[in-house]
């Protein structure tokens, strides 16, 4: 898998819009784009390229999660269903946190 345009997002400032191989992959933040070394035209490695798609999944549950939440409070397993739902895996770690 090939990066073939990494752009601002237009809709989410301080996120950036990745493809690879021409299709739209998500959105990072872009200190996460730098963190892994993302650039135009990168062959990603078997390994890079789940970690980016675990990282662009994590992000867009939390952001999802986070959304869920600010309508009002929720058990955490009415987010879940939710999340889940949406074909997202929720995980521990992508789960906003009360308080």
């Amino acid at each position: 898998m090939r990066v073939t345009r990494l752009k601002p997002s237009a809709r989410r400032p301080g996120f950036v819009t990745i493809e690879a191989d021409g299709a739209r992959l998500g959105v990072l933040p872009i200190e996460e784009v730098k963190e892994l070394g993302l650039k135009v035209e990168l062959e990603l490695t078997d390994s890079q390229e789940e970690q980016l798609r675990t990282r662009i999944e994590r992000g867009t549950a939390y952001l999802a999660g986070v959304r869920l939440l600010a309508v009002r409070g929720r058990a955490v397993q009415e987010v879940v269903m939710r999340l889940r739902r949406k074909g997202l895996r929720p995980t521990p770690s992508s789960m906003p946190s009360a308080g």
